[in-house]
């Protein structure tokens, strides 16, 4: 199994303490599996372990209140997130697609890494927020 996190940590670290100068003790940790330890990764399927979804939750409170909306930036190369799994768990799961706002992104899973894409997700969410009020 190949990993990336040496390289990605000692960048990382590199990074924060030359040159933002962060002065910390602790060891920065990548997937190490505590922060969702506690999770209950079985709810609602049968006690088989699964991924946290909280598609089904979204469903009920744009049932609940009829002015919740969702915004989702989507990235064409996400190697994280399956092309097109957005739309299919919306879709079945309760959430009315008229008050979902889908937006797709070159710069993949995160997008706010590539600068065309971080102006035009920054630009969006403003104004996803601002049609709001």
């Amino acid at each position: 199994l190949f990993r990336s996190d040496g390289a990605y940590v000692a960048s990382i670290n590199d990074y924060l303490t030359r040159t933002l100068k962060v002065d910390f003790d602790r060891r920065y940790k990548v997937l190490d599996g505590a922060p969702g330890s506690k999770w209950k990764w079985t709810e609602g399927h049968g006690g088989w372990a699964t991924y946290a979804n909280v598609a089904p939750h979204l469903g009920t409170a744009m049932r609940e209140n009829s002015d919740f909306r969702v915004y989702v930036a989507n990235g064409y190369y996400d190697l994280a997130t399956p092309f097109h799994a957005t739309e299919i768990t919306m879709a079945d799961n309760g959430i009315d697609g008229s008050r979902v706002t889908m937006s797709y992104f070159e710069g993949g899973h995160m997008m706010y890494t590539h600068e065309p894409s971080l102006t035009r997700l920054s630009a969006e969410v403003r104004a996803f927020i601002k049609a709001g009020r």
